[in-house]
């Protein structure tokens, strides 16, 4: 039983092995137009004849169209398709081979392989808006604003791959591609069919600012597009975005932005460009308006504050004048949009103009005496705002010219005037422009100081010590306006006006002087009695024969206390020009001399000046000093000398005796 097993399945793998049967069968095969196909077929232990069906038909054999690959009788019957047509060989093909008998049921019949012969689709083209673009059109889309492109391919076999560029940068993530055959059946892209295929990509996308300019490019890859596997159609990006504005100063061939400039214009010297930067598109319009007009144009016109000034992206202020000063704004628009205002302030400097000094000018200003309600005012027009400067010129007797600084301020007020304060006034105003200093100076004011007479402790000396038996000049300076109607000096019991005489006694006449002053103190320190004061008008007092005496004692008490100061280094005298001789006519000096003083004489002396607006008074104390007796010189001299000898005596002594520090 198991023998006749074994001999049955001997039997059939015998007659199995001998049978015709596909080794390899036709596949799914795809080329580009006019290239050659093989459609492999291969059969182990053919015995039939091969044929080949196209869509069920059968295909001969035709030279340069379509041949066997290699001698079928060795059981190869691959057909080789040569210049592949779309139309004629893309189909279904079936190999088959006959039976190997009559009564044999041994044919074969392969699988049908579909030969898909690629078609070049139709250039890619590019919609927007539903209207189909041409390529190298203009492509117009706000900024920042989702808008949707599509780009379609036609009639390719198979289907087309579509990308979206900006220039070289692939922007394929924000787009879809769907693809649609020909038949509308909706085969999918994937699918092996000799079906013309429409690849439609819809790009959704936002453009930016940056892409204006640039090419939107929708690009189609296929293998049958020669000589490169793509076709593409291209939009110039017209991107439109609101304008966005900036400054620059400079000229025509040189320009910088305003924000790295430090503005320090000056009038009538400098001049200004500005120009008003619009990025924008499509092109803005450039508006100029001019913000908190100087006050001459203001008043010159009615316009608002915010006047329109030009529509010009560049404005140039050849030169620059003060009525320029203001602050100008830019700002530009298009159909996108606004700017938003770019603001830029113009300061323009320029030099003091004084503009009124007073009370008047070129003429005389008359005060009285210990006024404190006089002033001088002085006006300037400048940019930066000027300083001011008083000085006050005065000419000495002997023609020396001497100018001090009065005051810093605008307005210079006088404080308990005294004839001091007469002279010339000039008022200074300047002002730094570029690191360089511009000055001017105002018409000159002379001012004239009137009251009783003022006697000028500070050029007065009350103390002078003589010899018995020279003469003394006792002197006074004073002031008084109008002239003096009395001066006289008193002593003891004796009255004497200026001009008389009464034995060694002599009042000299007045002599009219112009005194040198000293600078006024700076920094009060200190108050100090004037030593033995208390004495000398107790003195006075007491011996007060009449009320002239005693109007000097009361003098003295008025000036019991006197300031004790310290004054500033002097620094280099202002300049200024003066125009009138500045020399004072109202001073005087009184002199006393006493010829061969005696010691008698030694005593206070008081002078007495008046005038129709009043009187002052003065005192000087002379101190007469009995001379040293040549005698008495020589004996002091012989005793200095012998005190030398004795000294040095002494030490030689010590030093020959080792008893002094001498010893070596």
């Amino acid at each position: 039983m198991e023998l006749s097993r074994l001999l049955v399945v001997f039997t059939w793998l015998c007659v199995a092995n001998g049978m015709q049967r596909f080794e390899r069968e036709p596949e799914y095969a795809i080329a580009n137009p006019g290239d050659s196909v093989l459609m492999d077929c291969r059969v182990h232990n053919l015995k039939g004849k091969c044929i080949w069906q196209k869509d069920g038909k059968p295909v001969g054999q035709y030279a340069g169209k379509y041949e066997w690959n290699d001698n079928p009788q060795d059981g190869d019957c691959s057909l080789r398709i040569l210049a592949a047509r779309a139309d004629l060989d893309a189909a279904k093909w079936e190999c088959q081979v006959t039976a190997s008998s009559f009564d044999a049921e041994d044919a074969l019949t392969s699988a049908p392989a579909l030969l898909a012969v690629r078609v070049a689709p139709s250039a890619p083209q590019m919609e927007f808006n539903s209207i189909l673009m041409l390529s190298g059109s203009n492509l117009t889309v706000s900024v920042d604003k989702v808008v949707v492109v599509s780009c379609h391919s036609r009639q390719g076999n198979p289907v087309a791959n579509i990308k979206w560029f900006i220039g070289e940068t692939e922007l394929t993530s924000a787009s879809n591609q769907s693809n649609l055959a020909a038949s509308q059946q909706g085969v999918g892209a994937g699918a092996r069919s000799n079906a013309a295929w429409t690849a439609l990509s819809t790009l959704t996308y936002a453009f930016r600012k940056s892409d204006n300019g640039a090419k939107l490019r929708c690009v189609a890859f296929h293998d049958a597009y020669a000589p490169v596997n793509f076709r593409e159609s291209d939009a110039l990006l017209d991107v439109h975005y609101a304008p966005q504005v900036r400054l620059m100063t400079g000229n025509s061939t040189s320009w910088t932005s305003a924000k790295e400039v430090t503005f320090d214009v000056e009038e009538s010297a400098d001049w200004l460009s500005l120009r008003c930067v619009a990025d924008a598109n499509p092109p803005a319009t450039v508006i100029w308006r001019r913000l908190s007009l100087p006050p001459a144009a203001a008043a010159a016109t009615t316009t608002t504050a915010a006047a329109i000034y030009s529509f010009n992206e560049e404005i140039h202020l050849r030169p620059v004048t003060r009525n320029d000063a203001a602050t100008y704004t830019c700002q530009a628009k298009n159909d996108a949009g606004v700017s938003d205002v770019v603001t830029l302030p113009l300061d323009v400097k320029y030099a003091p103009i004084i503009r009124s000094v007073g009370p008047s000018v070129n003429s005389q200003l008359t005060v009285s005496l210990y006024d404190s309600t006089a002033k001088l005012e002085c006006q300037a027009e400048a940019n930066p705002p000027p300083s001011y400067q008083w000085l006050h010129r005065t000419v000495q007797e002997n023609g020396q010219e001497s100018i001090a600084v009065a005051s810093n301020e605008r307005v210079f007020h006088f404080t308990n005037v005294t004839y001091e304060v007469q002279g010339e006034y000039v008022c200074i105003a300047k002002n730094t422009i570029k690191g360089q200093e511009r000055a001017v100076q105002s018409d000159a004011i002379t001012v004239r100081v009137v009251g009783p007479p003022q006697v000028l402790h500070e050029v007065s000396s009350r103390y002078m010590s003589v010899e018995r038996g020279e003469d003394a000049v006792i002197s006074a300076i004073f002031c008084a306006d109008p002239r003096p109607i009395k001066v006289s000096w008193r002593w003891a019991s004796y009255r004497m006006e200026a001009g008389d005489g009464s034995g060694r006694f002599i009042a000299e006449a007045l002599q009219k002087v112009t005194p040198t002053l000293p600078p006024p103190p700076m920094v009060v320190d200190d108050v100090i009695a004037i030593p033995d004061a208390d004495d000398v008008i107790e003195q006075v007092t007491n011996d007060a024969a009449d009320a002239d005496a005693y109007d000097a004692a009361s003098e003295l008490r008025a000036h019991r206390y006197e300031a004790t100061s310290v004054t500033v280094p002097a620094q280099s005298p202002p300049h200024a020009i003066f125009t009138y001789p500045g020399k004072r006519d109202e001073c005087y000096e009184t002199r006393l001399r006493i010829q061969r003083v005696e010691l008698n004489d030694g005593r206070h002396y008081y002078l007495t000046v008046e005038n129709e607006k009043g009187t002052d008074s003065f005192y000087v104390t002379l101190n007469v000093k009995e001379p040293i007796p040549m005698a008495t010189v020589i004996a002091v001299g012989i005793a200095c000398l012998f005190v030398i000898i004795v000294v040095t005596l002494c030490l030689l002594y010590a030093y020959r005796s080792e008893r002094c520090c001498f010893n070596l």
